[in-house]
């Protein structure tokens, strides 16, 4: 048997080993692995036949035609080839959720659909990214393990994490293995049936033969109903900012059911105006929050204004984003409803999805007036009254909140009411009028009430 190439060569050392311990299962004991001995005669076959392992795996043997140089008599003997060792560490170094949404994107600086989605990993020691996740599922994820040292001998052990709510994660008969181990699990139960930010940590205790170690992962979860959902709309994607707000918002209520959630959700504006608040910054438009920066931000610059309110149409289109936002479930609709004078005298009540062509500049020329259909909001009075603009609020439409949950169907008056059907939803409004505008000797508008078409 030649003498082997100085330095052995690490990855033939470990095959070699490997494959000559799987054909000698009896050289192991407790789980180590029995070195063989330079010395016991005994053991020349299997000596020889580690060598041809090793070999076989890309180990080199000298050249047997060249001399070896002479030794001098106090030169020490070449070690044993290098055995694995007991296991000294066990880390976790990284963690992937795969039951969460994955649709989280990073804008923390305003209400824009912008930014890009959170990497995986969401945990290493070094970086940690907020989550999303549906309630009332079970939490699955892949844990790595770093297992030191480079030639641990394999050991097998447990697996075990204790998450929020005594969650938690198990595997048993686990084969730790040198370097990178990966291991997939899930949770013994679901998330509890309750929108909240979760500060998601789990407790990790990783345990082999010969030690036990792991870590700690800490994320931040937004629980939601369920998958956020995109239809389209200005309202619509998945950002912190939108997140970290919709499930405050939700959680507050208190309930998982659709129709409190929404009810709750529009009692935080009682009221609509038509009336432009200058603490809110002209870039959102208020009180329409439909055009200009809006553009980007839907209505969801209204969190920040709760106060100032907003037209019953962006109150309407803010509410609607919220419960997208949290995957609410049920079908949401943001529509108008109005009378028309030309339609049925006004008595057949319209509805269409917003936006849409109401009341919006209907005119007509009489003499040498021109006559404006609206909706007000408040009683006119007696034809001929003259009217200050405080004193009444002229009016295209009403938009509501359409949702129908489990066979049930509410309109959500934005600033005015919840009502089981759009006929109900006309009587926010006291009339249906023509009118013209006057202006007195300062100059101010004034409403000439010119005709009431039909009280509700």
């Amino acid at each position: 048997m030649g003498r082997l190439s100085r330095p052995l060569d690490s990855n033939a050392l470990k095959a070699a080993d490997d494959e000559f311990y799987a054909n000698h299962p009896e050289l192991i004991k407790d789980g180590k692995r029995i070195p063989l001995s330079n010395t016991d005669p005994s053991q020349a076959d299997l000596r020889k036949e580690w060598v041809e392992l090793y070999k076989k795996h890309g180990g080199k043997e000298e050249d047997g035609s060249k001399k070896p140089p002479a030794k001098k008599p106090d030169d020490p003997t070449q070690p044993c080839p290098e055995q694995c060792k007991p296991i000294t560490s066990l880390t976790v170094i990284e963690l992937t959720y795969h039951s969460d949404h994955a649709l989280l994107k990073d804008d923390q600086a305003d209400w824009k659909n912008e930014g890009a989605l959170y990497p995986e990993p969401e945990w290493t020691p070094a970086e940690q990214h907020p989550i999303s996740h549906s309630m009332h599922e079970k939490v699955s994820l892949t844990l790595k393990i770093e297992v030191k040292p480079d030639n641990a001998c394999p050991e097998s052990g447990t697996l075990e994490g204790t998450g929020p709510d005594s969650l938690k994660f198990k595997l048993e008969g686990v084969s730790y293995q040198p370097g990178i181990n990966s291991f997939s699990l899930t949770s013994d139960k679901e998330l509890p049936e309750k929108v909240q930010e979760l500060n998601f940590a789990i407790s990790w205790k990783a345990k082999a033969e010969s030690t036990q170690g792991g870590g700690q992962t800490k994320n931040k979860m937004f629980v939601t109903l369920d998958t956020p959902i995109d239809e389209g709309k200005k309202e619509d994607g998945v950002t912190y900012k939108r997140m970290d707000k919709a499930v405050e918002l939700v959680g507050a209520v208190g309930s998982t059911d659709p129709h409190t959630i929404v009810a709750a959700l529009m009692k935080k504006f009682p009221y609509y105006t038509l009336e432009k608040d200058p603490a809110v910054p002209d870039k959102y438009d208020h009180p329409q929050f439909f055009k200009k920066e809006t553009e980007k931000t839907g209505a969801w610059p209204m969190a920040d204004y709760i106060s100032s309110y907003g037209e019953c149409q962006a109150i309407v289109r803010f509410v609607r984003g919220v419960i997208k936002q949290v995957g609410c479930p049920g079908e949401a609709k943001a529509v108008v409803v109005w009378t028309d004078p030309d339609v049925d005298s006004g008595k057949t009540v319209l509805e269409k999805d917003f936006p849409a062509t109401t009341l919006h500049n209907k005119k007509k020329k009489v003499g040498a007036k021109t006559w404006y259909a609206a909706l007000a909001d408040s009683d006119p009075g007696v034809v001929g009254a003259l009217l200050k603009p405080d004193a009444v609020g002229m009016n295209n439409f009403e938009a509501c909140l359409k949702f129908t949950h489990n066979g049930v169907t509410k309109y959500y008056g934005g600033g005015a009411g919840v009502y089981d059907s759009k006929d109900e939803v006309i009587h926010a409004f006291h009339s249906l009028v023509w009118f013209s505008v006057e202006y007195d000797s300062a100059g101010n508008a004034l409403y000439r009430i010119e005709e009431i078409v039909e009280r509700y």
